[in-house]
């Protein structure tokens, strides 16, 4: 499961050309630092109106939800759960947790939440590993990581007894969605909401924001696309990785095996919303083989990259081709469409 803390990695580098775009209209960058990545909030604006108060307003979202929904945060309500196995949570917590059984559903349970007990295996990828969990250890922590064991009932969520939950790889998505909804309420021109490369941008006018796809093997961008309005989330093993035995094994779990897939490099997501794009972006990257049907099959706008002898296999879903504009001398081993 894709953790929301994170190591400081833009994955996605989103910008307006704005002396062009925006030349009689005022731009506002505002910056903080929550759930381990730096968010990013810019709003381009006119008028008389008080926009750093609005971005402080946008920006409280993310801490709110990683004082709740981290599963270190003391105090927040699945630190609580876990350790209790019961209680009430607020709304914002019980909203993702609802959104996170659909997605389940729609995945085929290649996204769960309740790979807390693996994660833990694994030391959540905050500490070095020498050599990979015991694989029977693992094998005997799966009867634990099932998302329909979940009981809810109003506000209090229950869980078996040896079950724990990680949000990590909704809740970012989801804290991105409340800054948008913060930011819309305002008339604002436009606004993109970066969260560790993690981004949702809207535009009121003609004019699109363009976006950046990143290397998933060096620090620099492979191509570019167009977006009026929507979230872009990726999810990729060079985030958070271990290396053993000079083999890479990204965070992603796959919540099947216990163990992460090294299918792809990195998955992105379109979608009108980055709770689903978080989610779905995470689940894609554990399908292996699957994900290219699964992604086929839902009608789902993605890209899937891959490495092949030291480069890089790109697929696009049908809704995206033609639509990415790669870099010049930039050569993949493939891209399929």
């Amino acid at each position: 499961m894709k953790k929301y803390y994170t190591l400081i990695s833009i994955v996605l580098i989103a910008f307006f050309a704005y002396y062009s775009i925006f030349i009689h209209k005022r731009i506002y960058k505002k910056d903080a630092f929550y759930m381990d990545t730096i968010i990013e909030i810019q709003i381009y604006y006119h008028g008389p109106i008080n926009v750093s108060k609005i971005a402080n307003e946008a920006l409280d979202n993310f801490r709110l939800i990683d004082s709740l929904c981290g599963y270190a945060s003391k105090n927040g309500d699945i630190f609580n759960l876990n350790l209790r196995k019961r209680g009430e949570v607020s709304v914002y917590t019980k909203d993702i947790i609802d959104s996170s059984f659909v997605i389940g559903m729609e995945t085929n349970d290649y996204f769960d939440i309740t790979v807390g007990p693996i994660l833990e295996q694994w030391k959540h990828f905050n500490e070095p590993l020498k050599s990979l969990p015991d694989s029977n250890t693992i094998k005997a922590l799966l009867k634990f990581v099932n998302y329909k064991k979940i009981i809810t009932r109003g506000d209090s969520v229950f869980l078996p007894d040896s079950a724990s939950i990680d949000l990590g790889g909704i809740a970012k998505g989801y804290a991105i969605d409340l800054a948008y909804k913060t930011l819309k309420k305002h008339n604002l021109d436009a606004f993109l909401i970066n969260a560790g490369g993690d981004i949702r941008v809207y535009s009121k006018g003609k004019k699109k924001w363009t976006i950046g796809i990143q290397n998933p093997r060096k620090n620099s961008v492979i191509g570019y696309f167009k977006i009026k309005n929507g979230a872009v989330v990726t999810s990729g093993d060079y985030e958070r990785y271990v290396i053993i035995n000079g083999i890479r094994y990204s965070h992603l779990i796959n919540p099947k095996t216990g163990f992460p897939e090294r299918h792809f490099a990195s998955v992105t997501v379109f979608s009108s919303n980055a709770t689903r794009a978080d989610a779905l972006a995470t689940a894609i990257s554990v399908m292996g083989t699957k994900a290219t049907e699964f992604v086929r099959n839902k009608n789902i706008r993605a890209i899937l990259i891959s490495t092949k002898d030291d480069s890089l296999v790109i697929w696009e879903s049908d809704t995206l081709k033609k639509n990415i504009v790669y870099e010049k001398g930039f050569i993949p081993k493939t891209i399929v469409r």
